[in-house]
């Protein structure tokens, strides 16, 4: 038989805990704590997923950022960039489609007497897709790059005058549009139709590069 008991845990000194029995718990104790013990993991789990994404799509800036910094860029690293920069992308669009996924999956299955979690979150979810190009491209994309390729289609580097004169380097990545739309089929059509409008190769901008260019 296999008996609950609530116990006592005193810091004696540093890593050093005194653990100590209070009293058994009642069924009924052990059953609620259980019941708590499952929302909490349940929620941890969720809130994992979100922090993994939030973790990819931070180190995929980053790494953006400091490549932008180097000053010099041979083959060999020019090959590394390529390399690293999908891979990270690639890590945060599925990471990305996972958490909206495991949310949705979990909520469905959520019971509430007064408040529709699913409803309320796809609502959302629906919202920034009808109102934001880069959350509709970027579900479009990571369909793409699971069936079809990498996501980047390269990067350039180009000399560009400073508003001083200086001629300062100036680094970017792009996707290639006619790739993207020839190779893969299932592109949502009004989705479609407004990356078929961009140019050739449209850049990828990092929330620093979206900053600048609207002072500019």
């Amino acid at each position: 038989m296999i008996e609950y008991v609530l116990m006592a845990d005193r810091l004696i000194a540093e890593k050093h805990h005194d653990l100590s029995g209070i009293r058994e718990l009642t069924e009924d104790e052990v059953e609620t704590l259980s019941t708590a013990l499952a929302l909490v993991g349940s929620f941890n789990g969720s809130y994992s997923l979100y922090e993994i994404c939030d973790q990819n799509y931070k180190e995929m800036v980053e790494l953006y950022e400091r490549i932008a910094q180097t000053v010099g860029i041979n083959q060999g690293f020019a090959h590394d960039v390529v390399i690293t920069l999908n891979r990270r992308l690639l890590n945060y669009l599925s990471s990305f489609r996972t958490f909206i996924d495991h949310q949705e999956k979990k909520l469905k299955r959520l019971q509430s007497s007064d408040t529709d979690w699913f409803r309320l979150f796809k609502g959302r979810t629906a919202l920034h897709y009808d109102n934001n190009f880069s959350y509709r491209f970027f579900w479009g994309l990571r369909n793409y790059v699971q069936h079809c390729g990498l996501p980047l289609g390269g990067f350039r580097v180009a000399l560009k005058q400073d508003k001083d004169g200086n001629q300062v380097r100036h680094f970017s990545a792009y996707f290639d549009r006619d790739s993207l739309i020839n190779n893969f089929d299932d592109w949502v059509v009004p989705l479609l139709g407004v990356v078929d409008r961009c140019c050739s190769d449209f850049t990828a901008k990092t929330p620093r590069t979206r900053r600048k260019h609207k002072k500019s």
